[in-house]
């Protein structure tokens, strides 16, 4: 495989966010102690209007014992410079979206794409 420098991965990165139709709001939550033995959610914002697409994903799943049950989940794709993991969750529009995975591991870090279900 042929390596890329630093100004093909730049170009790259900035073809890519000419596929990013939508954005969206990467949140936060941080948890409070309520004084009552429990706590209590309070969301942040750490990114506004960040570039995104949503695609849909389906397929299946095979569970211990056999069981096998349908997946749908979506798969997010941000700007390489995003920074996102599963502590934080994703607004898109009206919908809310929990993180289920994190990107590690690529070749061409070109774009950040995680996976998301519905919150």
């Amino acid at each position: 495989m042929t390596g890329i420098d630093a100004s093909e991965l730049a170009s790259m990165r900035a073809d890519l966010e000419q596929l990013l139709p939508d954005t969206c709001n990467i949140i936060t939550v941080t948890y409070t102690p309520d004084g009552y033995g429990g706590v209590t959610p309070t969301l942040g914002t750490i990114g506004t209007a960040v570039p995104c697409r949503l695609d849909y994903k389906r397929g299946v799943e095979v569970l211990t014992g056999g069981a096998i049950q349908s997946y749908s989940g979506w798969m997010l794709t941000l700007p390489y410079s995003a920074t996102i993991s599963t502590e934080n969750r994703v607004e898109l529009g009206a919908k809310v979206y929990s993180v289920t995975g994190e990107d590690t591991d690529k070749s061409w870090p070109v774009c950040v794409r995680v996976p998301v279900v519905q919150a």
